[in-house]
This record gives C-alpha cells, sequence and structure tokens, in this order.
C-alpha cells in the first residue's frame, strides 16, 4: 500500500482540483472534471482498503478513519458541484432551493466535525491512560532504583568494613610463630 504520505498527496491534487473547479465559472466541461476526481476519490478508498491485508504493518484506525472523513468531504464538495451544474445547465436558480441545499450541507458537515470530534475525543482519551500508565510505570522504576542504590551503598560500606577488618588482622597477625 502507498504510505500515508503519497496517499496525503493523492488527495491533495484531487482536492486542489475540486477547489479549482469551485471557484471557476460553470461550464460544460466541468461535469466530466466532476467525475474523474469522483472515480479518482473511489480509487483512493479503494486503496485504503483493500492492500491492508498486503501490508506488513497494517494503517491505523485512526488514519482509515481520517482517510473515509477526508474523502466524505470531498465527495460532499463534488455533490455541490455536480448540483451548481445542473441548476446552471438547466436554467434553475431558486434561492428557496439554494438556501435549504446550503443549509442542508451545512447539516452533513456539522455531522462529520462531531463525528471527526469524537474520534478525536477516543484518541485523546486513549493518549491520556497511557501517559497515566507510562507515568505510574516510571514512578515504580525510580523507587525500584531508589532502593537499589540505597542497598549498593549499604554493601559497599560492609565490604569496605570487611576489608579494613582482614587488613587489620593481617597487620596484628604475627607469622613468626608458626615457624617454631
Amino acid at each position: 500500500m502507498e504510505s500515508n504520505a503519497a496517499w496525503d498527496n493523492q488527495y491533495k491534487k484531487l482536492e486542489d482540483r475540486t477547489t479549482r473547479l469551485r471557484v471557476s465559472p460553470v461550464n460544460d466541461d466541468q461535469l466530466a472534471e466532476i467525475n474523474a476526481i469522483r472515480e479518482l476519490c473511489e480509487l483512493l478508498e479503494r486503496i485504503s482498503t483493500t492492500n491492508m491485508s498486503d501490508e506488513a504493518l497494517p494503517t491505523p484506525q485512526a488514519e482509515l478513519a481520517r482517510r473515509k472523513s477526508l474523502l466524505s468531504s470531498l465527495d460532499l464538495r463534488l455533490n455541490e458541484l455536480t448540483k451548481r451544474y445542473s441548476r446552471s445547465s438547466a436554467g434553475m436558480s431558486s434561492s428557496v432551493s439554494t438556501n435549504r441545499d446550503v443549509v442542508s450541507m451545512q447539516r452533513q458537515a456539522m455531522g462529520q466535525q462531531d463525528r471527526q470530534l469524537a474520534t478525536l475525543s477516543k484518541g485523546l482519551t486513549d493518549l491520556k491512560t497511557q501517559s497515566l500508565q507510562i507515568s505510574s510505570e516510571t514512578d515504580l522504576q525510580a523507587r525500584l532504583l531508589d532502593e537499589m542504590d540505597g542497598d549498593v551503598d549499604r554493601l559497599e560500606s560492609a565490604v569496605g568494613a570487611n576489608v579494613e577488618q582482614a587488613r587489620q588482622l593481617k597487620d596484628n597477625t604475627d607469622y613468626s610463630q608458626l615457624y617454631w
């Protein structure tokens, strides 16, 4: 599967093409361009889902959710462009339906943002839990190291005392009596 950077690069190109369509005046070529972008979006979606089993390290669920959200947002914009093209080519310019369309798209966008925020919130909660676990483990390891440091200090002083006793014993021992 393509790397995340390559996927993001391809998505950015599609997004740029869509933005250019949004700011350009309506013409006959736009519908073909919209359909081409839509096909490429479907290809990106298939790449995201089908190659997961081929990878040594599968794409994380959060990344897949992010990609799906991005593609969904782009699809909404393409739908808006398709409606714009349809209204323009049919000569329809009803402000009532336009307002309803805008409100509908805003509600869809808000719903999508709510879902994204819920995903982000869950990710942050998981991250907080992991951080607390790491902190707890670090505190435990620090206490164990402090205890070990104290044990080493006591052992060092005991060894030093034994060495001093051995030196005194050696100095006080008269080896000459051993030979008489």
